[in-house]
């Protein structure tokens, strides 16, 4: 049974919810934190979920809870996967939208502002923008992620044209803000178990009040914290993703036109994952043959699967490269993804270097 929460005393329902759920992540949490609570207003509330931490989590939030009143925090004894996690965290908040976190990602100055000001014609959703920055949330790799110069709105029989303008953007949770009531009037058990409940939410059916997407990127999302997930990760990028957008109410023709949906039929989208180290024949094997693809998508799939990762982690990063001061959508994580990656070149060799008793060059260009 979940622990309650104390509801503030005098507290009207409040406008927002920002909902984040944790485990075990209790200096990053802290990070968000101070990041958030001084932009609340009285129309906001911070709802923590704690899915059974081990860590400190319980003794910070007590901390935290007595000295901000606009902060609830909810201890799960037993964690559940993540899309169960958020749907708790939405049936708990008091809130009329709720905006879900990450425990790890950052809200700039002025983001709490720009989704209440954004709410004001209470739109079914609104999505936020958002840039990558590297594991110290120090240095930008992305300016923003959706290359909108100005805020878009979406009609309530638009939804299309969200899909297909928002695309890959809308796979990152903290991006999502959402009515409450529209959240909990569809069918939640859809998506249980799929990472992106989220998104079948947004999805599954036209949004009655439409959709704002804000164009200035308020949420940094900060790349390299994705243990978590290392397990799963080619299971969910193979077939939970794939069978997730499968399932929307969305033309074959716009599906087509995003590559993760099928992504043995995308070179690019295969050798990004080859590069990282990440894709394998074991993994054709266990996740894409079984789905019977094309004779051309199996060819393509194999192959990808057989270059070598460092040859593949070239490949892509020349295609990036020269794009990085128009990257958009999840290029500017690929492209430091596949820097990160112990199949790029520079890494390969500062390895080689330490494993002979060298001191690696520290000259960065």
């Amino acid at each position: 049974m979940d622990q309650p929460a104390r509801v503030p005393l005098g507290a009207a329902t409040p406008k927002l919810s920002i909902c984040i759920s944790t485990l075990n992540r209790v200096e990053f949490l802290r990070a968000a934190l101070n990041k958030i609570l001084p932009q609340l207003t009285d129309e906001c509330e911070v709802l923590v979920v704690d899915n059974a931490s081990t860590d400190n989590t319980p003794h910070v939030m007590a901390e935290l809870e007595r000295k901000h009143r606009g902060l609830r925090c909810v201890r799960k004894e037993t964690n559940l996967d993540l899309d169960a996690n958020f749907d708790r965290a939405i049936e708990l908040a008091r809130g009329d939208y709720c905006w879900l976190t990450s425990d790890d990602d950052l809200l700039k100055p002025g983001a709490v502002a720009a989704v209440l000001k954004s709410l004001a014609d209470d739109p079914s959703a609104v999505l936020v923008n958002y840039e990558f920055r590297d594991f110290t949330a120090t240095e930008v790799l992305q300016e923003r992620v959706l290359d909108f110069v100005t805020d878009r709105i979406y009609g309530p029989w638009e939804l299309e044209r969200l899909f297909v303008e928002v695309a890959d953007a809308v796979r990152y949770i903290g991006a999502v803000v959402i009515r409450r009531a529209v959240w909990l009037s569809r069918q939640r058990e859809l998506y249980i178990g799929s990472y992106y409940g989220f998104v079948g939410m947004l999805y599954q059916a036209a949004l009655p009040r439409g959709v704002r997407v804000i164009a200035e990127p308020y949420v940094i999302y900060r790349l390299g914290n994705t243990a978590t997930f290392s397990e799963q990760l080619m299971e969910i990028v193979l077939v939970k993703w794939p069978s997730l957008v499968a399932s929307l109410p969305i033309s074959t023709a716009a599906k087509r036109r995003l590559k993760s949906a099928e992504p043995w039929k995308h070179a690019s989208e295969l050798l990004f994952w080859r590069g990282n180290g990440r894709y394998s024949y074991t993994q054709y094997k266990l996740w894409i043959r079984p789905q019977r693809p094309t004779r051309s998508a199996r060819a393509i799939a194999v192959l990808c699967a057989l270059i070598p990762r460092g040859m593949a982690n070239i490949v892509l990063r020349m295609y990036l490269a020269p794009r990085r001061r128009k990257l958009r959508q999840l290029d500017g994580l690929k492209l430091a993804m596949l820097r990160l990656s112990p199949f790029y070149l520079r890494n390969r060799s500062v390895r080689k270097q330490q494993e002979h008793g060298a001191t690696p060059s520290t000259h960065v260009t």
